[in-house]
């Protein structure tokens, strides 16, 4: 199974919150794990926010088990031509533009066969839908 791993699966992944048992599915050994370039940004991103929380999880830790699982995600990177099928994506679905980074690097991941989104972003998730992916979980 080829599952793209938004930045909210990933941060699931590391720190322990709802929805991480189902992320951990999700990015199972068994199954094709793609992300986009930027989700490494933003998950470092959400981990320092949740530190700024005064969530317990040692900045280090985070990162390197970030680098650690990092290596077995099939990056796509950000292109001209995905950053135009970003734009058309936020256009049509109103998208924030990282969001609409993630449809486009998914869409993308889906021509080589079925795709499921690990996301817990409900705009995503929404547009992701009409387009014809997978969602994981099932329901918010």
């Amino acid at each position: 199974m080829n599952v793209y791993l938004e930045t909210s699966a990933v941060v699931k992944l590391i720190r322990p919150e709802p929805g991480s048992e189902e992320a951990r599915r999700a990015a199972g050994p068994a199954n094709l794990r793609t992300s986009c370039v930027i989700t490494y940004a933003e998950a470092c991103s959400a981990l320092a926010r949740a530190l700024d929380r005064r969530v317990r999880l040692d900045p280090r830790r985070a990162r390197r088990e970030l680098d650690a699982f990092w290596p077995d995600v099939h990056v796509f990177e950000i292109d001209e031509a995905l950053a135009h099928a970003a734009a058309d994506l936020a256009l049509r679905y109103r998208l924030r533009g990282m969001d609409a980074l993630h449809l486009a690097a998914a869409l993308e991941a889906k021509t080589a066969g079925e795709l499921w989104l690990a996301s817990w972003d409900r705009e995503l998730r929404d547009a992701a839908r009409h387009e014809g992916i997978g969602l994981i979980p099932a329901a918010l």
